[in-house]
């Protein structure tokens, strides 16, 4: 499971004063407080202020798609399948998140990501997110 995290965090600014900030980070993790447990190790280091952890929710991706670049986009899309019964078009809806440098080329990584699909599929939206990083276990 994932877990979003948001987390206030104190970052040097350009004029060399320290700001708290608040940044989004995905954990790949069991349970909320293993989440909280396992951000905090993992910023600790980053900071010598005290770091608060927010907000931490669920998220649902059906997968994450990690490459080299710094962005993170969410790709709405759909499974199209015919319903063997009534041989109607039924849709199943995911949402994966992508590494990628814009929407253009995140829907690019995207459909290179779902070449060797057997199914059908259409993307829906595809949106940047505040997501910074994804620790994964």
């Amino acid at each position: 499971m994932f877990f979003e995290t948001k987390i206030k965090i104190g970052r040097m600014t350009e004029d060399g004063l320290v700001k708290k900030v608040t940044e989004t980070y995905l954990v790949e993790t069991e349970t909320f407080g293993d989440a909280e447990k396992r951000i905090i190790e993992i910023l600790s280091p980053e900071t010598q202020d005290e770091l608060e952890v927010d907000a931490i929710k669920r998220v649902r991706y059906s997968e994450i798609v990690k490459g080299e670049k710094y962005k993170w986009y969410s790709v709405k899309f759909a499974f199209i399948t015919i319903d063997d019964k009534n041989g109607k078009e039924k849709r199943t809806h995911c949402s994966y998140l992508m590494n990628a440098e814009s929407v253009e080329n995140a829907r690019e990584v995207f459909g290179e990501y779902m070449r060797s699909s057997m199914l059908d599929w259409e993307v829906k939206a595809v949106s940047e997110t505040n997501v910074l990083d994804v620790y994964f276990l």
